[in-house]
């Protein structure tokens, strides 16, 4: 909203800018962050968390909506026209979220842990901090596990 009111991007088509370093720096609190992988520097660590170029970007015309974050890796800026020009093409049907791209929305659909992943990865969970107790309180951890954790869903029973 604020990016709108103040005319960041112009309606009428789609756009992307890079986001500034100097801006990137007044945000992150170590300058480790921010600093690109080919930089180096005499303070601080050596660049390890920033692989590239972070952009802002509007798939859609108006100037209401959505603006992305996209981050390029470094060897891909020369390429940012091409990169953008592709996701806005898969943005286009941008459906169930307007104006971001399909294959990202499929991909984020695929890296979640959901069903059976998700019940073995919660089980070694439960098993870990259960084997941090002791034999006597283990007991109380599994009555805990077995009764209900919303106590307005027993209005259904």
């Amino acid at each position: 909203m604020a990016m709108a009111l103040s005319g960041i991007f112009s309606p009428g088509s789609p756009q992307y800018a890079e986001i500034p370093m100097e801006l990137q720096k007044k945000v992150y609190k170590w300058s480790e962050y921010v600093r690109l992988p080919n930089e180096n520097s005499a303070e601080g660590e050596d660049p390890k968390y920033n692989m590239g170029r972070m952009y802002f970007v509007r798939f859609g015309p108006h100037a209401g909506d959505p603006i992305w974050t996209v981050d390029l890796l470094d060897g891909q800026t020369s390429s940012a026209q091409f990169v953008f020009g592709s996701l806005l093409n898969d943005a286009q049907a941008g459906f169930p979220i307007p104006y971001y791209p399909q294959c990202l929305q499929l991909a984020d659909k695929h890296a979640q842990i959901v069903d059976l992943d998700l019940a073995i990865l919660q089980d070694e969970m439960v098993e870990a901090v259960r084997a941090h107790l002791s034999k006597q309180k283990q007991p109380l951890f599994d009555a805990h596990r077995l009764s209900i954790v919303d106590p307005s869903a027993r209005r259904y029973t």
